[in-house]
């Protein structure tokens, strides 16, 4: 048993790319204050959920319904 790309959800809106910037970024800041998404790079805010793929997730929090 594993994942398949057809396990992803499908929305009917159009999606983007959302932009990954260093935490110190003054871009990242300034989508943050403009409520747009973005994704924080160079913290140590989440370490331990590195080691969070698709394996560790289902064995830790077992088989359900979760978005992640």
């Amino acid at each position: 048993p594993g994942w398949s790309e057809s396990q992803l959800r499908s929305y009917p809106f159009k999606t983007r790319q959302i932009p990954r910037l260093p935490h110190g970024d003054p871009r990242a800041e300034e989508l943050i204050d403009n409520e747009e998404p973005v994704v924080l790079t160079d913290t140590n805010l989440v370490h331990t959920a590195l080691k969070w793929d698709l394996n560790y997730l289902e064995e830790n929090i077992g088989n359900g319904d979760f978005s992640v």
